[in-house]
Formats: structure tokens, sequence, C-alpha cells
């Protein structure tokens, strides 16, 4: 469809010159192209005026060039555009994954030491309840699973362990099931980091806790009155689930006397203590708080690994080799040693 639309004159004509007018033609295609009408396609013979000579003027137009099309068209990305944005992304995420990842290792160390600093108050209402010693050495050893073994000060036994069976009375002796009444829940006993936490019997022996957590021999059946420094003194902390060798590591009690707490230098892992929070040990002490220590700083301390109550109140092989008839005179910790024989004591 044509349409033409008349402007107006633009100039006056001399002597016997032509006026001449500006025309537009607008020619309607379904792409909406617009052409600006040429004088020369006007009618040389008089002035352009009226709306027909317009419309003739845009038919000249028309037959003299064919309607071209515009497309509309948008830039897109080159190849090279393209490769460089793909480049960007994998660096930005080559770093941040990392750090994703470290913060959700965070995150698991944050919940495990909730759980242990939850242990710590209920051990407190548990020493308040029982005279304020704290609970005895009991284990379990496996085979028939109504017997425990329970190496114990205050129950005076002594090289020999004393077997205690029943459905009831053994298991509910094991420190997590004493724990227990104060709690209401078996989940507080597993590290979320933990892969190989150990199935552990409930009090009466028909049901298993998940656990992560060992306490600290050095400090069992101890009376609070005993231990003068209760803010540096562990009584719970965490395990390996498995042996470097792939044993599976059932233990209720870490025994740093008998290397529990020993690293091992090609892997800076502990024997049995599980330093699985980058290289260190959530712990719970005795005035109830929890904190995250390295293994190193557990090891160059006399209070951390418990070896200060070890020579002050030893029992059987728990000892060092400065107390007279202590046969534990293992001074090499890489060897398994005993770790109390490194440190001088007043």
């Amino acid at each position: 469809m044509l349409t033409c639309n008349h402007i107006g004159l633009v100039g006056y004509a001399k002597a016997d010159a032509l006026l001449e007018v500006q025309m537009h033609c607008d020619v309607h295609s379904g792409f909406g192209v617009t052409h600006t009408i040429d004088d020369n396609c006007l009618n040389a013979k008089s002035a352009v005026s009226t709306h027909q000579d317009c419309a003739t003027a845009c038919a000249c137009l028309v037959s003299r060039s064919p309607v071209k099309h515009i497309r509309n068209t948008k830039r897109a990305f080159t190849i090279i555009e393209l490769l460089v944005v793909i480049a960007i992304i994998a660096i930005l995420a080559a770093i941040l994954f990392p750090v994703f990842a470290q913060a959700r290792d965070k995150a698991r160390q944050i919940q495990c030491l909730s759980n242990q600093f939850q242990l710590g108050l209920a051990m407190q209402m548990y020493v308040q309840d029982y005279d304020e010693r704290l609970f005895p050495c009991v284990r379990w050893t496996g085979g028939d699973p109504l017997n425990v073994s329970v190496f114990s000060r205050a129950l005076g036994t002594n090289t020999t362990p004393q077997t205690i069976a029943g459905s009831k009375g053994g298991f509910s002796l094991l420190w997590y099931n004493l724990l227990q009444p104060y709690i209401k829940s078996t989940n507080i006993f597993l590290c979320p980091d933990d892969a190989n936490p150990t199935p552990s019997p409930t009090a009466n022996g028909a049901k298993f806790i998940v656990r992560t957590y060992v306490a600290m021999r050095p400090i069992e059946d101890l009376q609070l009155s005993q231990i003068d420094k209760p803010a540096s003194s562990i009584v719970l902390t965490e395990k390996w689930g498995k042996a470097a060798n792939g044993d599976p590591i059932t233990d209720c009690w870490v025994e740093p006397f008998n290397g529990d707490f020993n690293v091992a230098p090609a892997t800076g892992r502990m024997a049995l203590a599980g330093n699985r929070h980058d290289g260190g040990i959530d712990c719970t002490f005795l005035d109830g708080h929890a904190k995250w220590l390295s293994a190193e700083i557990i090891n160059n301390s006399k209070n951390l690994t418990g070896c200060t109550l070890v020579h002050n109140y030893p029992w059987n092989d728990m000892c060092d080799k400065s107390l007279p008839g202590c046969t534990n005179t293992a001074d090499d910790p890489t060897a398994g040693g005993n770790i109390c024989n490194q440190f001088s004591y007043p």
C-alpha cells in the first residue's frame, strides 16, 4: 500500500523556474520500510502541489527502484567471547568450590562442638547427683552382649577387671548411658564428620547408640576435689571409627598412657583420638566448656593429655616412669610409647 504526505513548499521560483516541493513517500510493506522521494521522480512540467501529484511521484519511485527490506538484526556473541566467559566461570568455580567445601566442614565441626558442649552440661549434672564423682571406667568388650568389664578405682578392681553380668547391671554403667537421663537423645553422641561411628549398646542392651565420643581414662572415678585445674582437664573427646590398618575402633575410653594421643609423623593422625577437624579435635572439659584443640597443643601439655592426673593418681599401667614400680616406661610416642613419660613432674 502506497501513501503520500505532502510536506510543503521549501523554495520559491525565480523567472520561469518551477516551484519545488519536498515530498515524502511512505511505501509500507510487511517490514515497515520507508523511502524518501527523489526530485528526479517529480513531474518536471509543473510544480507538485496536489495529493494526486504526490501519489504519481510515489509510483515513479517504486517503478525506478524496488523496495529494499531492512532486517532488524541483533549482534550475537562470537566464539572468542563465549570461550572467555566459559574460562572466567571455570576460574571462579575453581576458587569458590573449595571455599564451599571448607564452609561445610566448618559447619559439621561446629555441630560436633555443640554436641560436646551439651554433653558437658549433662556431665556436670551427673557429678552433682553422684557426690561430685565422675563415672567409672566401664568397657564393652564384645562377646556375650550382656557382659561388660569394669576397670574402676572406686569399685576396688585392680589388675583383673571385674565382670558384671545381667541384662541391665552392666551396660547401664557405660559412661554414655549414665549421661543419657540428662540428655534424652541418642543423636548427640555422633559427630557429623564421623564416617565410621561405633554402634554401642544402650542401658538394657536392646538397642544401639551410634557413637563417636570417648571419655578420658585418667579422669575416671575421680572426685572434683581431686582435680586442681578443671578448665584444662579433658573429660570427653572424639575417636576415629577405624584404625590406620582398617580395624574398627570400638573403645569407650581414650588412654594417653597407652599411645592413644600419639601422632603418626607421616599422616599427622592420632592413633585413637580423632583429630578429624582440620588436624584438630573437639574436647569437653570438666568445667563444662567445649573447645577445638590441635593435636600439637594437646601433646605438648601434661594437663590436656591427662598426664598430670596419671602422675597424681596412678593405677596399674596408668602411670609414668617417674613413679616407683611403673612398668609402662616406653618413651617414644611415635612407636606407641607412653606420652606421659616425656613430661617432668614436681
